[in-house]
């Protein structure tokens, strides 16, 4: 069983080496692994990404990297780390993640084989700049998504913001949250901590992010705000997401990266998974949800200039998904 660790950078390589050996370290001594980084369009990248370019490593752990023509975003990334990956699983995780102990890949490769329909997460223990110790607690870190799944997410999804659900809540806090008791995996509607696996073939049935390198404003742009696209396509072309409270990484929140999470990427990303994925009626409701400004009127304005790929993604989705008339499990 092969396994493909896909890991995007765009201008930030400060934990780059850290990452990449602490990953080096507790390879699962029955499975093959490659490493893909994929640089997005950095500018004058340092001395830690040449050093891995040119770099040999023994048969069982190979890596590599990829250059993306531009500054293209991680969903654009992550599509073309996997559309080059050889494993039989992906892994798409940030150059800011360390997974935690010495099983974790192992417990990846399990969750992925028991649940081949799925997309998993795990628990995400935040850290800082000053604090990369995953014994002891941090301060937490704290954001807001729509949390959903497509079944009744009229009536649940205004109450399914991260600040209102704790149980969500223990997803970032992890074994710090005194109210978290369960280690045992559970279903849940949107992704979170940064840290994702799947099989290669669920992944392309998902299509991804839906990003072309003929059309850079297709699907998920820039950096920030991945999770709810790719958690409504797990629900669509699948059986969902799940998480596994027993796999743990650790996530340096707060940090402030060059190019990353733009407002009006942000808006974008969100009006797209309305336009190309959700039912009228709801895309309306979202799009109340999200407050018109600058950036919200720029992102509407992208909308329309790529009307015709969104009616396309649209109608792909609905015939292959069968979205709008999906039934109740």
């Amino acid at each position: 069983m092969k396994v493909s660790i896909i890991i995007p950078t765009h201008n930030d390589f400060e934990y780059l080496p850290r990452v990449i050996w602490g990953l080096f370290d507790v390879i699962w001594e029955n499975a093959t692994c490659e490493f893909i980084l994929v640089n997005d369009g950095s500018v004058n990248p340092n001395g830690s990404l040449m050093d891995i370019r040119q770099t040999s490593y023994t048969v069982e752990v190979l890596c590599k990297v990829i250059d993306n023509p531009g500054n293209f975003g991680v969903g654009y990334s992550f599509d073309r780390g996997v559309s080059e990956a050889q494993g039989d699983i992906v892994i798409l995780t940030a150059c800011d993640i360390f997974p935690k102990g010495d099983n974790w890949l192992k417990d990846v490769i399990d969750a992925v084989q028991s649940h081949p329909n799925e997309i998993g997460c795990c628990t995400t223990l935040g850290l800082s700049p000053d604090n990369l110790d995953m014994k002891h607690p941090n301060k937490l870190y704290y954001g807001a998504e729509l949390l959903w799944t497509y079944e009744g997410y009229k009536e649940e999804w205004k109450s399914k913001l991260l600040r209102s659900d704790g149980h969500y809540n223990s997803i970032l806090n992890g074994q710090w949250n005194d109210t978290f008791k369960s280690w045992e995996p559970y279903k849940i509607s949107c992704l979170m901590g940064g840290f994702y696996f799947c099989t290669k073939e669920f992944y392309v049935r998902m299509h991804g992010f839906d990003t072309y390198k003929g059309d850079r404003f297709r699907g998920h742009m820039k950096w920030g705000h991945l999770e709810p696209m790719l958690s409504l396509k797990a629900e669509m072309y699948g059986e969902g997401i799940r998480l596994y409270p027993e796999i743990e990484v650790g996530h340096i929140f707060n940090r402030k990266v060059d190019g990353a999470r733009s407002g009006e990427y942000q808006y974008w990303n969100k009006l797209w998974m309305a336009y190309t994925m959700l039912e009228e009626s709801f895309r309306d409701e979202l799009r109340d949800y999200l407050t018109p400004n600058l950036y919200y009127n720029i992102a509407q304005h992208w909308i329309r200039q790529h009307k015709h790929v969104i009616n396309e993604t649209r109608q792909r989705n609905i015939r292959e998904a069968r979205l709008i008339n999906k039934p109740k499990k």
